[in-house]
């Protein structure tokens, strides 16, 4: 494993000095999809948005390329880290390609006019989605599906290190989950840190390279998805009785729901 780009020690994470996640310590390094699964309520959304800087945190620290995140001015932070938020409404009149022009601030700053190369950024972010024919579409006209893969074009946009996805097949059908998770991959594999929250066990445990739990209030240290998704630590998390089966084409762990009793 190479070195961690976004680290984090000691921390713990929540809202109005009550703690939802305490004692993390992880180091996401380049070159690998992290994922982190956990059930409703355990504190996916919180830790990355404290990753992102987007929510202090309430004790520890964050550092990204060994800097604090929270002495970062905003334009800094958004340079180094690139955060996919679960949710988000569209912006009053803005076009899929405005939206995606959102993500250059970073680079630009407010009212920079911007040249070819961003230019050239926003279009590839835009092609990497498969948006490039909607370019010129409002935002709000889009499904959930494609204003979802908009979002993360805009991250895309940013070309940040580091990329936080909270759920990033959320509303996307089985072939667009492939393709944005395929893609999240080479992303890694060409030099970036991503870290992703995936609901669905069976996705992560197919595409992550290493997958960290959250429950009770802790997240376990990530390691490979046959380790960490025992079939005794999901039913600790879970509570839901699934059975872990093998797939049929890899060599990775998945889960099916018991049958119905009669």
């Amino acid at each position: 494993m190479s070195a961690p780009v976004l680290s984090a020690r000691g921390l713990a994470c929540g809202y109005r000095r009550v703690p939802v996640l305490r004692d993390v310590n992880l180091d996401i390094p380049a070159g690998e999809l992290t994922v982190l699964v956990g059930p409703n309520g355990s504190g996916k959304t919180t830790l990355l948005r404290t990753f992102g800087g987007l929510l202090p945190p309430l004790s520890g620290e964050v550092r990204v390329r060994g800097e604090p995140i929270t002495r970062m001015s905003v334009r800094n932070r958004a340079r180094l880290a690139a955060y996919v938020p679960q949710m988000e409404t569209p912006v009053p009149g803005f076009t899929a390609r405005q939206t995606v022009w959102a993500g250059r601030f970073a680079r630009l700053g407010w009212f920079a006019p911007g040249g070819p190369e961003d230019d050239r950024a926003v279009a590839a972010a835009l092609q990497a989605v498969g948006l490039q024919g909607d370019a010129e579409r409002p935002a709000s006209e889009l499904s959930g599906g494609e204003f979802r893969r908009l979002l993360i074009a805009r991250a895309l946009a940013q070309e940040a290190p580091v990329l936080l996805l909270d759920e990033p097949e959320a509303h996307l059908d089985a072939g667009h989950q492939a393709e944005i998770l395929g893609m999240l991959r080479r992303l890694a594999r060409g030099g970036a840190a991503v870290a992703a929250t995936i609901h669905d066990l069976n996705l992560a445990s197919l595409w992550a390279d290493r997958i960290g739990m959250l429950t009770g209030g802790m997240l376990s240290p990530p390691v490979v998805p046959e380790e960490a998704l025992s079939e005794g630590a999901v039913e600790r998390a879970y509570r839901a009785g699934l059975v872990r089966v093998g797939h049929p084409g890899a060599d990775r762990p998945q889960f099916l729901h018991r049958p119905p009793e009669e």
